[in-house]
């Protein structure tokens, strides 16, 4: 009986953790995570006109939880290979769960290959010490993880997402906001219901992430502010090329010394820019209630887009 009660407290969290979310936001979490379709919608339609269709790319999301998120890029992209990773195995399975009820629910006639031909598998493995092998993924996506991290573990897991992406891939980062991004909101970027559960949160709001992929070897892309999440993109140097043979998930392979230090490959196609570097280099969107941030770009502040905030909040 006692192992039943250590795992149950668990396997509850994975049923309620989607209840629990948009409780905390009043409602607002289903809106915010989706503003990290849009960095994934430009990288989509860029891979289309080079002559890669959904189906020749790989998305990878990390600390995915119940992959409520990946039904979302699936709606959008049926027949893009995917992978769910989550170091919980209780929220793996869940995710499962999920993804089984999307294909019923919108793809029920297709054959889309992987678990349960949703055209997804599935990966117990941490951020920061991805199983997978260097160069495996065109896409990785990260939602609503980094906030829960200390700085060393953001640091490690953003040198991760540049080992396992190819050369010109996307990494798309979807987290709270942070000091800068809403200047209405300065006095108490510290305590964001939802967020501030996590004891590494007070260093998040003030963390340049920028700076963090920027040392990693990315390029800056776009910032999107939606309430009290934002997202930011970034891109691995190099041009966008035929998908090689990937190994299978769970194969990891250590990366050489100097992919490990980050260093970028030079060439090929970068973000589009709006001023110069990470430090105010983000083509914002959404920015018309704050410029931008320790993590979204310090220096750009003020910078004001006559975008409004994508999803209306």
């Amino acid at each position: 009986m006692a192992p039943n009660m250590r795992t149950r407290p668990r396997n509850l969290s994975a049923r309620v953790y989607d209840y629990t979310a948009e409780a905390l936001s009043l409602g607002r979490t289903d809106a915010m995570r989706r503003t990290g379709l849009l960095p994934i919608a430009d990288f989509m339609r860029e891979a289309e006109a080079q002559g890669r269709p959904a189906s020749s790319l790989r998305l990878l999301e990390l600390a995915a939880g119940t992959g409520r998120f990946h039904t979302f890029i699936k709606d959008a992209y049926p027949d893009l290979p995917s992978v769910v990773s989550d170091l919980s195995p209780f929220y793996l399975a869940r995710a499962r769960s999920n993804l089984r009820y999307w294909r019923s629910l919108r793809q029920p006639s297709r054959q889309l290959g992987g678990v349960d031909d949703t055209g997804t598998e599935f990966l117990q493995t941490a951020a920061e010490a991805i199983a997978a092998p260097d160069e495996s993924f065109d896409i990785v996506v990260c939602v609503y993880l980094f906030h829960e991290l200390p700085e060393p573990v953001r640091r490690a897991a953003v040198s991760e997402f540049f080992r396992v992406l190819r050369p010109g891939g996307l990494a798309v980062l979807t987290d709270s906001v942070q000091l800068g991004d809403r200047r209405a909101w300065e006095n108490t970027a510290g305590s964001r219901a939802g967020f501030n559960d996590s004891p590494h949160y007070q260093n998040y709001v003030g963390c340049d992430l920028g700076a963090m992929f920027q040392a990693a070897g990315f390029e800056c892309g776009t910032k999107y502010v939606c309430s009290a999440t934002k997202t930011l993109s970034f891109r691995k140097p190099g041009a966008l090329a035929a998908a090689p043979t990937a190994a299978p998930p769970g194969q990891r392979q250590r990366p050489s010394a100097n992919r490990r230090a980050g260093g970028a490959l030079g060439g090929g196609s970068g973000p589009r820019l709006a001023v110069g570097g990470c430090g105010g280099g983000y083509l914002v969107a959404g920015g018309g209630n704050g410029g931008g941030g320790n993590g979204g770009s310090p220096g750009a502040d003020g910078l004001e887009s006559d975008w409004p905030l994508p999803l209306g909040f």
